[in-house]
């Protein structure tokens, strides 16, 4: 699991030796790991030397006649990015309970505290209302009944009655299970107890969503809608199918004809979408004879070097040309099994921006693609209003009236770098955040621009986040109004 976590150790009055840790964050697997073989201030110190780690696991020291790396690590040895892997700047560093509740890292979920009396304790960066806990009360109590939950689930066995009414699901279970299972999940019944008129074993559905009582909800394919529920109900959640998820970007390209000798003419001719589209079978086909062998299975996620949810969910990504709306698009067609969370897609929609400019798509602009009447060379990014919208972010008619899944904003007053997530209260600081206010507005803005949101729907987004999201002012339409009616001003002057 891509989950990231902080590991710190008290040194001093509101002072923690802080080490970042990029999977495995939850207190089932780190935190149980901390508790059990990190328990010591010797450990603890032994573990921070390492700096930033990519994988916590039970002993610090590798066997030093053997490699030990991501691709090939030593089992039950922890991975560091520095000793490991080569990686600058991952030492140890020292933050305040505020820093680290404020979550320097983009979407670190959780931070584990070891403290002076020698005890391990974790919370959830940014969620003052999760509170702190004690890691060793938490594995003894709610970590067991979790176990069990996760058991009875995967298992598709059921739990016993009597031993299910002497638990109580935790919320942080709650949590775990709705991230695991989002809605969309195909799930199969091996039996239904808890109803008088049960549906049949062996019936498929689809989960619409999980109660705090921790009863799945399905809309079953005969068009019933029971829930099941863990300890009563067998059932098992499955894997769904790969779904298809487009992100488009503006084509470009330089055209160069033949001189009168036919050489290749010196200076070329700038085209876009629309004087690609008769080009289409062409640009495809050198997409195609671009892609490497080892690109075959997963293609452009090959390069992926994040063990996260990215890339537990996105099993392929490829780059294509679609001919849309009047023009050629350049496209990555992504197959996506579960539903991306709105960072994932943020992580996504980079990452492939990525390859587009710098990466895949550098060494494919530099390939001469023949077409009849010369010669193109072909831009998947240009420095120039360059988007990268998915389809409905894309085509939909109403998209800017709506509130974006994801928008980045600068924090009033202070202006620091923020990002907001739509029908969350309150927002979350940025790792690219500068101390130039300047530089922290052209980021959201850059960031804003390339995913198509207007200033309009930053303004709503920040609105709601900070006041509540049924307010007139959390509405993308209400806010361009009234910037509408500032230019108007503007316009007129005194």
């Amino acid at each position: 699991m891509g989950t990231r976590s902080y590991i710190a150790k008290q040194i001093g009055d509101n002072q923690f030796l802080t080490i970042y840790c990029q999977l495995n964050g939850y207190p089932e697997h780190n935190g149980d790991l901390l508790v059990n073989h990190y328990n010591t201030p010797e450990k603890v110190d032994e573990l921070l030397a390492l700096g930033d780690l990519y994988y916590l696991r039970e002993f610090v020291a590798p066997d030093p006649d053997f490699p030990h790396c991501v691709d090939d690590a030593q089992p039950g040895v922890t991975i560091a990015y520095h000793r490991d892997e080569g990686c600058r700047d991952c030492e140890a560093k020292v933050m305040t309970l505020e820093e680290l509740y404020e979550s320097t890292e983009e979407w670190v979920e959780y931070a584990y505290i070891f403290s002076q009396q020698g005890k391990w304790f974790f919370f959830r960066p940014g969620q003052a209302a999760f509170g702190i806990h004690d890691m060793q009360e938490y594995m003894e109590n709610d970590m067991k009944k979790s176990e069990i939950f996760y058991k009875a689930i995967t298992s598709g066995k059921g739990l016993p009655t009597e031993e299910y009414k002497k638990l109580e699901i935790s919320q942080e279970w709650l949590r775990f299970l709705r991230e695991q299972y989002p809605a969309g999940y195909r799930v199969r019944l091996s039996e239904m107890r808890g109803n008088p008129e049960p549906i049949a074993p062996g019936s498929m559905g689809t989960l619409d969503h999980i109660d705090d009582a921790g009863q799945f909800h399905i809309n079953w394919d005969d068009g019933r809608t029971l829930a099941l529920e863990i300890g009563v109900d067998r059932f098992q959640v499955l894997l769904p199918e790969a779904q298809t998820v487009k992100f488009y970007m503006p084509l470009t390209a330089e055209f160069f004809g033949y001189d009168d000798w036919g050489d290749r003419e010196e200076y070329g001719s700038d085209l876009n979408g629309r004087d690609l589209r008769g080009y289409e079978a062409e640009i495809r086909t050198a997409l195609v004879d671009n892609r490497m062998p080892e690109e075959s299975d997963r293609g452009l996620m090959h390069w992926y070097d994040k063990q996260d949810g990215v890339n537990d969910k996105v099993r392929s990504a490829i780059f294509d040309v679609e001919y849309r709306d009047g023009q050629l698009w350049g496209v990555a067609d992504c197959k996506v099994i579960g539903r991306l969370t709105p960072e994932e897609k943020e992580t996504l929609a980079d990452y492939i921006a990525g390859q587009a400019s710098d990466g895949w798509g550098e060494g494919f602009e530099q390939r001469e693609i023949e077409v009849d009447d010369g010669i193109l060379n072909v831009h998947l990014w240009n420095s120039q209003n360059w988007t990268i919208q998915t389809e409905e972010e894309k085509f939909s008619q109403d998209f800017h009236t709506r509130l974006p899944d994801l928008c980045w904003s600068v924090r009033p007053g202070e202006g620091a770098l923020i990002y907001i997530k739509k029908g969350e209260f309150g927002y979350s600081r940025s790792a690219s955040s500068t101390r130039d206010k300047a530089q922290n507005r052209y980021l959201a803005d850059y960031n804003n621009h390339r995913r198509g949101i207007t200033r309009a729907q930053e303004q709503a987004m920040l609105a709601g986040c900070m006041h509540g999201w049924d307010i007139p002012m959390a509405d993308p339409v209400v806010q361009e109004r009234i910037l509408g009616a500032k230019n108007d001003l503007e316009m007129k002057g005194p």
